[in-house]
Formats: structure tokens, C-alpha cells, sequence
């Protein structure tokens, strides 16, 4: 039983490294000069620190309105809530996004490098590197790495927004990103 255990474990383990690197191994890596960036100095930003940062606060009240994720109605229902001391949730007729802090120390590559590796298209937002995983027709998951060490992490719900999910999570990116560079 342990044998099998541990090999479920292990075989775990190598179809995760092989999804996280969509799907190639590391031989099999893009060339295009985005991709050969390392690093958030790589990229003509300024590293954003989000230690001390209230998820909350990324985004204005009047910005949630215009992108349709909030209104009297959605104040009423106690949002923008913050559900964890690393998020904030907001949700209204146009959809949801759930706005994520991550802190990550752990690893070999920069957190700007594994932003352009979680899925979709690698990208920039704001010049930020960033992806856009498509999980449906109305969700996505959208990734920014705005230093080597911190990441916003969108997780995007939307039937009605022009463009779908993952056009309303690049448009909250970009208005987090204004905020945040702006002041």
C-alpha cells in the first residue's frame, strides 16, 4: 500500500511540473524575447512591494462600478469583501473577481518569470508580465507578477463583461496596476 502511495505521489508530481510548464518540458522552451525575460528589471517597470497592501484597497469603489462589479445592491451585500488577509472579493451584475496577494520566496525562478508560464498567451498588463488561462466561456484566471517575490492573482467569473472573463480580469489588472504605480 505504501509503494503505491508513494508512486501516486510521485507521478503526481511530474504531470504538475509538466502542466506548470504548459504542457513541455523545460527543453521545449519558447524562444520569443518575452519569454527570455527573467526578471521584474527585465521588464521597463517599476517593482511593486504589496507586503504591507490591503487587497481592498487595490481597486476603487467607482472603479468596480465601471467595470460592473459593483453598485448600491452589491454594498448592501458587504462588498468588497475581504475574505482572507491576502484577498478581496467583489461581485455585482457584471461579474466577479476575486483579487489575490501572493508572496512567493520558494523557488529557483523569479515570480515575473513564472507570471508569463501560468497559462494562456504570455503577455504584458501595464508592462507587467503577466497570463491570462481561459477556464471556460465565463471564467478565468489572470496572473501578474509585479516584482520578483509578488503576484496578483485574479480569479474572474463573467457571462456579460465585452470581451469575456479574461478581458474583465485584464481590465481590473490594469486599473489595480494605475493605482498602484500612480501613488
Amino acid at each position: 500500500m505504501a509503494l503505491l502511495t508513494a508512486a501516486a505521489i510521485l507521478t503526481g508530481c511530474g504531470d504538475r511540473a509538466k502542466e506548470s510548464s504548459g504542457g513541455k518540458n523545460a527543453s521545449d522552451a519558447p524562444t520569443s524575447s518575452l519569454m527570455n525575460k527573467k526578471s521584474i528589471k527585465d521588464f521597463d517597470v517599476q517593482p511593486l512591494n504589496l507586503a504591507d497592501v490591503k487587497p481592498c484597497k487595490l481597486l476603487t469603489t467607482e472603479q468596480a462600478r465601471t467595470l460592473g462589479l459593483y453598485s448600491d445592491k452589491s454594498k448592501m451585500m458587504g462588498i468588497p469583501m475581504q475574505q482572507t488577509a491576502a484577498n478581496c472579493y467583489w461581485t455585482d451584475s457584471g461579474g466577479t473577481v476575486d483579487v489575490q496577494i501572493h508572496e512567493d520566496t520558494d523557488g529557483p525562478e523569479t515570480v515575473a518569470w513564472l507570471s508569463l508560464r501560468q497559462g494562456g498567451k504570455p503577455e504584458t498588463i501595464k508592462g507587467y508580465p503577466a497570463s491570462a488561462l481561459k477556464i471556460s466561456n465565463t471564467s478565468c484566471n489572470v496572473q501578474v507578477g509585479v516584482s520578483d517575490t509578488y503576484y496578483l492573482y485574479l480569479q474572474v467569473q463573467s457571462h456579460k463583461f465585452p470581451g469575456g472573463a479574461c478581458a474583465l480580469g485584464r481590465s481590473t489588472a490594469e486599473k489595480i496596476l494605475t493605482n498602484e504605480t500612480s501613488g
